[in-house]
């Protein structure tokens, strides 16, 4: 039994890269959670130099570690809260044009051709120029902080110097990516840890070529670069389908109790504006409907999970089988984790079929029934060691919580991750194991009426 968890943990926390080393990087920067009040009022004030539009009956407040927007005065439904230009905004074409050279333009556009095949980063378009941008964002700064004479970036810079504290709402230290290798074992047994390497792996990837197949310079603060990579993640929004950084946005709640949200974010000719959906009252939060997402993701860049997201698993994938599984029996099987022909995704409507010529194969080998119900025998067992190995990791980590993380959030966050994916794994075995009984039974039935029909002749 021991064996069969070891391979389990095996496939499941493969080698892995820490990309912000927390510690560190508070140390040297020390950095706020919040808007300094001298940094969000410049930036107010530069952005109502070109026609920021924004209600004077919303404040700043203090609200779970984040400052967010609340109302001063009552909102009535309907009306206008903020109108975004589009000039306060930055996406790729807003780099073009302050590169009169076209140089940005033509490696934005190599990235873009490299991003859509490579096998070494996320293909999504957004992830693309999200990654760009964060690169674009580094080298400016990296060129102010040094002294550089760049003239194209410091005409940049100088347009939108109230800007670049957007990048000041630093809320970093709840990436699971900035965790201690003490902390980053809270979730070593769940598949979020592989989720949690592959995005490792593929955000490693777009700095490499960023590095060494576009702008042949290498990123000598891993820190700085992946500060801005996450944040623009964070406050980018897709606008008429390009990837636009939106100021002041990111002040607003967001919440998937529906029961909560008050207002809603429209797009009119580039402008960005949010109106009220129902009537504020003094003292409310506004509160923005987000996109659904998983708790993975929420979890891996954002830092946050909901328990509103707990039964919302689009995908759980994990292999039809572990070679060494079977390394009791004496039975090795040829096959590889990493084969793609070996990937199951247990969100798949009928997965259990899936399995059924693999698990065959096995049965054949073992010289034992090759039925349907002793294939789905067979891989239930498998889900419930897997299923039984996350809960073992959650009764090892239960008492260390509080000592391994300080911070309540992050706790919770470890709790929710590992509850969800044994809730999943608790719904799909549940699930196979009344396939079994129906096929079973089915079995039995057709047995039945074969054997009347015998004896009626």
């Amino acid at each position: 039994m021991n064996q069969i968890y070891y391979f389990i943990q095996l496939f499941l926390f493969s080698h892995f890269y820490f990309i912000l080393n927390t510690k560190e990087y508070y140390e040297d920067n020390i950095i706020r959670q919040d808007y300094h009040s001298k940094d969000y009022n410049s930036l107010l004030n530069w952005a109502k130099k070109f026609d920021l539009n924004i209600s004077e009956k919303i404040e700043l407040t203090e609200y779970e570690e984040e400052i967010k927007y609340k109302a001063k005065k009552s909102i009535s439904k309907g009306e206008l809260i903020l109108d975004i230009p589009p000039n306060i905004t930055v996406d790729i074409n807003t780099f073009n044009n302050f590169f009169p050279s076209k140089n940005i333009q033509k490696k934005y556009l190599q990235y873009l051709n490299i991003g859509q095949s490579s096998q070494q980063m996320l293909n999504d378009q957004s992830y693309i120029d999200q990654s760009f941008m964060a690169f674009l964002f580094y080298k400016i700064n990296k060129s102010i902080e040094n002294n550089e004479t760049n003239s194209e970036l410091n005409i940049f810079y100088e347009y939108y110097t109230p800007f670049f504290s957007i990048f000041n709402d630093d809320n970093l230290r709840h990436l699971p990516s900035s965790f201690t290798n003490e902390q980053t074992k809270s979730f070593m047994n769940t598949s979020f840890y592989s989720f949690f390497n592959l995005m490792n792996q593929y955000l490693m990837g777009e700095k490499n070529i960023l590095e060494k197949n576009l702008f042949k310079e290498e990123i000598d603060d891993i820190n700085t670069y992946f500060k801005y990579r996450f944040l623009l993640l964070q406050k980018t929004l897709n606008i008429s389908n390009i990837t636009t950084l939106v100021p002041f946005i990111d002040l607003i709640e967001q919440d998937f109790n529906t029961i909560n949200i008050n207002c809603k974010l429209v797009v009119n000719k580039g402008h960005i504006r949010i109106k009220a959906i129902r009537n504020i009252e003094e003292g409310e939060l506004l509160i923005l409907k987000p996109k659904k997402i998983t708790n993975q993701y929420s979890y891996y860049f954002y830092g946050k999970t909901f328990d509103e997201l707990i039964n919302y698993v689009p995908s759980f994938i994990i292999p039809i089988i572990i070679p060494n599984i079977l390394i009791d029996e004496g039975i090795k099987i040829n096959i590889s984790e990493d084969d793609e022909e070996n990937k199951l995704d247990l969100a798949w409507d009928k997965f259990y079929d899936i399995i059924v010529p693999t698990y065959k194969q096995v049965l054949h080998s073992l010289k034992k029934d090759e039925s349907k119900v002793s294939c789905y025998k067979l891989f239930l067992k498998y889900l419930k060691l897997i299923r039984d190995s996350i809960k073992q990791s959650q009764r090892n980590q239960r008492d260390k919580l509080e000592e391994i993380f300080e911070e309540k959030r992050d706790r919770d966050n470890v709790k929710l991750i590992i509850n969800g994916e044994i809730k999943f794994l608790n719904k799909k075995i549940k699930e196979l194991e009344n396939i079994i009984i129906n096929t079973q039974n089915e079995k039995d039935k057709n047995k039945f009426k074969k054997t009347e029909k015998i004896n009626d002749l």
